[in-house]
């Protein structure tokens, strides 16, 4: 009989980790890189015998068949490879069976669990080889072209069976290992209770196990010394144990329907389990393979419908409770750990247990076809375990410290105590007795100074030892010696706890393993509504586990592709999240300035309405803040929507709870490349102020200020949750959003090549439009010095008129807001823009009136109605936009701005206006105002119908179509001659376009539509206009043509007839 060395089962279980990397490579390969479609043909003709000199046999050439060698090559070796195992596996488990009488999951542990994984790497590399299609194609076609270029057989090929069938392989199985399975069949039956407590766990569940608050133990008190309470020694490595008894069902059908206890822990798990992970993302439905096997067996009444009840059994709200428990419990021992990290150490079984149930709830999650991976309980389940690991793994000292400290003062002396309480063979004893002088040497000291123990040797002396121990109870009784064996599995744990915490760590979680669930990660970085949604940093921070699968690393090399650019995507995603949230947080705080603005104004109306006193006549009310404060003080807010704070408050939380999770993870190594996740979000988020406003629309300065100060408190609160300064960029962020790049020479203002910030472009398109589209529907009214909407004349206005939204009133005071908001160089971008469009405008006017003008002065001029309605229009609409530049130089006050800017002087000589020169200079309407006899077109335009529509607002002293200041127009224009020579003498020309006026007036046909006498004079205040919005006409040129006294009367008359009516 061959010797049973435990070693051999390590070596065969690590060549079976690579075997699963290797196969999966190959099913890549034989799916992406080599198509065998094209050798169809020649597949059929070496399985139909086709003679090979067959003039038909659709042969190769020697190149082609040693360019598919080559492809061909490392899928053939690796099922030879696998033959390789399972016949080396058969061989061992079958010596295994003749070395023990029985398995145990806690006194025989150091025995059982390597023996028990070899057992299902054994099925599950089966199944994973006979579940890659064109395995047997590749097998015969590389058998032709490897005779065919090395002309001899291929000794490897004796493995071709494998492709066949895994029931036959697995008949073998059973045939040879019926003693292996009688001797596991008492661990599994001794679990049984075991297994449906844990994985039926709901609210009955005594959840006090898992709680770091609760203290719990983690053996049992009595005489006996349990290693760990069976709970424990389960959830440790769940995954595992479940597959060994589904691959121990698989090989016993008959032996599970037949045992009551064992078929109700069979169905328990397909309820929760529908797939057979192999490797990465290659899965097998767990209900085809026992189909196929029981048929292949002739076991009929072997029961597979619990895998279709895992939705609709009641056990699905136990699972979604179970993971919401599971979750507390992993950022209980988080929170607690992050106060003490020895916690990790003393209660280690503990955070094992946790990482280990809960890595099977997340992965048989992930590989199921019918869970919703996105459910809430499942993402922050998943977030919880990759916090715990991380730390875990980040204090990985600290547990080995204590570990090591723990062997010498604890584990040695008490090995020592309890052999001597044994009757032993001798050579066991001495054995146990290196094993206490070993602990003994271990010196904490001397480690704190930097001394390291390597303790891998004693570790596989306890397996040997343990071996020995299992061969002597084939033909002695043992169970006496349970307590010394419950502590040599407990020094064995702790040694192994000792020699790599990381690698215990990740054998519970199995984070490393993750990567095949990239697909279901990125569908979790798009539900970023829900509730959990701050989770999603972690499914990035898992990339950092992946290079601990060195056997994937080593067989699959595109993976490394593959996960750097899932990562580089996903950093993008989390970002795009971010912004959303930043957003919808922006908005309602505007929203409540809006309406907290409204809520004050309102409150005032109500106290003004509600004074108790009236004043008497002449006596103004006054009305303190304070009392205002109390009004609000005691009535009932009128924010509307109140539900949306729900929704907010859930904003808040997604993003102070994401940036700190992104600053937990920080820098994550992604395959020997050090990616900095928290500055790459960090970065992100620098502009997040003109993402903010990269939407905004036109408000009033007041209400973009309140918005700036919203922006700056969401970045506040974003950069403070990640433990980052804000100040800085938030002042460069609010800078950005009123830079300008304004370039300024003697005689020229123009602006640069970069683009403004986004509010001064919000402002810009606005008045661009405002300038182009709503000017001409407002007029600038002297009293309010504020350009108002115009009314409709009640004797001009049609009754079926379209409802047009009036364009907000723009005031100097406004102005002054928007000046302060954005700057002297943002007001230059609308001074620029409206200068253009004016030099736009004046080139419709030239157009219009070069055909018009006489050519001499006893011709006179005349004009169709309808030229000259487009005429005053565009005179109206021009000097209504010069008025608005000097109502914005007003606001902006000559002496609070740089010497510099001395063309935004509030009372510029319009032949200093370089913005506005600049740019009509060179205006065709230039040498046709110049004209002798262009005056005279102002007397056609003033006999014109035109002003049948034209009306005079007392109140507001102006007219509502903006004539009177058409002025503005002839100042800008004489500004031209001014600006090429300073002596011109302007006042002739301006004295005769006044005498015209008044002359056009004068001639105004008398129509029922001014039939009254109010409705004719008040055109001689047009004139009147003409001196006063003028920077260049004075009273002294108006007395020859119009007496200043009968202006005056004017005025009186109208404004008496405006208080009669």
């Amino acid at each position: 009989m061959s010797i049973f060395d435990i070693e051999t089962v390590n070596t065969l279980n690590a060549h079976a980790n690579r075997l699963y990397a290797a196969l999966y490579q190959t099913n890549s390969i034989l799916k992406d890189d080599v198509s065998l479609d094209q050798y169809s043909s020649l597949y059929k003709a070496i399985k139909n015998k086709i003679p090979q000199d067959n003039q038909k046999f659709p042969g190769l050439s020697s190149d082609k068949a040693k360019q598919l060698g080559e492809l061909l090559r490392y899928p053939v070796h690796v099922i030879h490879h696998v033959y390789q195992f399972q016949q080396a596996t058969l061989r061992t488990l079958k010596v295994a069976s003749k070395v023990t009488r029985t398995f145990n999951l806690s006194w025989n542990y150091v025995f059982v669990q390597p023996i028990m994984n070899l057992l299902t790497n054994f099925v599950k590399i089966t199944l994973f080889v006979n579940n890659i299609s064109d395995l047997q194609k590749v097998l015969t076609l590389y058998e032709y072209v490897y005779k065919k270029v090395a002309i001899c057989e291929i000794p490897i090929l004796n493995s071709s069976h494998l492709a066949d069938n895994f029931s036959a392989t697995l008949k073998v199985a059973e045939e040879d290992l019926e003693d292996l399975f009688e001797a596991i069949y008492p661990l599994f039956k001794s679990i049984a209770g075991t297994f449906q407590r844990v994985l039926g766990a709901g609210s009955s569940y005594d959840w006090s196990l898992l709680n770091i608050s609760d203290n719990p133990g983690t053996s049992k008190a009595g005489s006996n010394n349990q290693f760990f309470k069976s709970d424990y020694l389960l959830m440790m490595d769940l995954n595992n144990i479940i597959d060994s008894f589904l691959s121990y069902s698989l090989l016993n059908l008959s032996l599970i329907s037949n045992d009551q206890h064992l078929a109700e822990v069979f169905k328990l798990i397909a309820t929760q389990r529908q797939t057979f992970e192999l490797h990465g993302d290659f899965t097998v439905s767990l209900k085809d393979v026992f189909e196929a096997h029981k048929k292949a067996v002739k076991v009929n009444d072997f029961d597979t419908s619990s895998f279709d009840e895992a939705v609709i059994r009641r056990g699905l709200n136990n699972r979604n409770f179970r993971r919401r428990r599971l979750a507390m419990a992993l950022n209980e021992c988080y929170n607690a750990a992050k106060g003490d990290p020895t916690i990790l150490a003393l209660k280690f079984p503990i955070v094992m247990s946790l990482l280990g149930f809960a890595s099977f709830e997340i992965r048989s999650t992930l590989s199921s076809p019918v869970l919703n991976v996105n459910e809430a309980t499942y993402t922050s389940l998943l977030n919880a375990t990759f916090q715990l690991t991380t730390f875990t793994i980040r204090a990985e000292s600290v547990i080995k410290r204590f570990t090591i400290y723990n062997l010498r003062e604890f584990d040695g002396p008490y090995l020592e105590s309890t052999i001597r309480s044994f009757n032993i063979p001798q050579s066991e004893y001495d054995v146990l007795g290196k094993f206490v002088s070993t602990l003994k040497s271990i010196d904490i000291e001397k480690y704190d100074d930097g001394t390291r123990y390597d303790l891998t040797g004693l570790n596989r002396q306890i397996a040997k030892v343990m071996t020995t121990f299992n061969r002597f109870s084939k033909n002695n009784g043992i169970l006496h010696l349970s307590p010394l064996f419950n502590l040599i599995s407990l020094i064995f744990y702790h040694v192994k706890t000792s020699i790599s915490p990381i690698k215990m760590i990740l054998e519970a979680s199995n984070l490393h393993k993750y990567w095949g669930y990239l697909n279901s990660f990125k569908s979790i970085l798009n539900q970023t509504d829900s509730p959990d949604a701050y989770c999603i940093p972690c499914v990035v921070g898992i990339a950092h586990f992946f290079a601990y699968d060195r056997d994937t690393l080593a067989e699959c090399p595109k993976i490394k592709s593959r996960v750097e650019k899932y990562v580089s995507d996903s950093t993008k995603l989390i970002s795009k999240a971010l912004d959303g949230w930043c957003k919808d947080y922006f908005n309602f705080l505007n929203e409540l300035s809006t309406q907290e603005t409204a809520t004050a104004v309102f409150a005032h109306n109500q106290v003004a309405s509600k004074t108790t006193k009236k004043p008497k006549k002449g006596q103004q009310q006054n009305l303190t803040q304070q009392s205002i404060s109390d009004y609000l003080l005691a009535t009932e807010s009128v924010i509307e929507n109140r539900t949306s704070l729900r929704a907010i408050s859930l904003k808040i939380t997604m993003i102070t709870k994401t940036m700190s999770l992104i600053h937990e993870i920080g820098v994550i190594n992604v395959f020997g490349q050090k990616i900095n996740i928290h500055e790459i979000i960090v970065n992100s988020m620098k502009d997040q102020i003109g993402k903010l406003f990269s939407t905004c629309k036109f408000c009033q300065p007041e209400i973009m200020r309140s918005q700036v100060e919203n922006a700056q408190v969401v970045v506040k609160m974003l950069l403070n949750s990640a433990l980052v300064n804000p100040q800085p960029i938030i002042s460069e962020g609010t800078r950005s959003l009123t830079k300008a790049d304004i370039n300024i020479t003697d005689k020229l203002v123009y602006p640069g090549d970069s683009k403004p910030g986004h509010i001064i472009q919000i402002y810009q398109s606005f008045f661009h439009k405002y300038f182009l589209e709503q000017i001409t529907q407002t007029t600038y009214s002297t009293v309010q010095r504020t350009f108002i909407p115009i009314q409709p004349n009640e004797k001009t206005k049609k009754d079926k008129a379209p409802v047009v939204t009036p364009p907000p009133p723009i005031s100097r005071n406004g102005l002054r807001s928007l000046y302060n908001l954005i700057g002297i160089d943002g007001m230059l971008y609308i001074d620029v823009d409206a200068s253009e469009i004016v030099n736009d405008l004046l080139k419709k006017l030239a157009d219009a009136c070069q055909p018009i003008v006489p050519l001499d002065e006893k011709q006179g001029s005349s004009i169709e109605p309808q030229k000259a309605e487009e005429i005053i229009g565009l005179f109206c609409h021009i000097g209504a936009i010069l008025k608005f530049r000097q109502l914005m130089r007003e606001a902006i006050d000559y002496s609070e701005i740089e010497g510099r800017y001395k063309f935004m002087a509030k009372d510029i000589n319009p032949a200093d206006d370089i913005v506005l020169q600049s740019r009509i200079g060179k205006n065709p309407i230039v040498p046709i105002y110049n004209n002798a006899n262009f005056p005279l077109v102002f007397a056609s335009l003033l006999s014109a119908p035109y002003w049948e529509k034209a009306h005079y607002m007392v109140q507001q002293d102006c007219f509502n179509d903006n004539s009177h200041l058409i002025t503005l127009v002839t100042d800008a224009l004489t500004g031209i001659s001014l600006n090429i020579n300073r002596t011109f003498q302007y006042q002739p020309r301006l004295k005769k376009i006044l005498v015209q006026v008044n002359h056009g007036i004068r001639n105004t046909p008398q129509t029922d539509k001014k039939k009254s006498g109010t409705d004719t004079l008040e055109m001689f205040l047009l004139i009147d206009h003409f001196v006063k919005n003028s920077y260049f006409i004075n009273y002294s040129l108006l007395e020859p043509v119009v007496s200043y006294q009968y202006i005056r009367s004017i005025y009186t008359l109208l404004l008496r007839d405006f208080q009669q009516k």
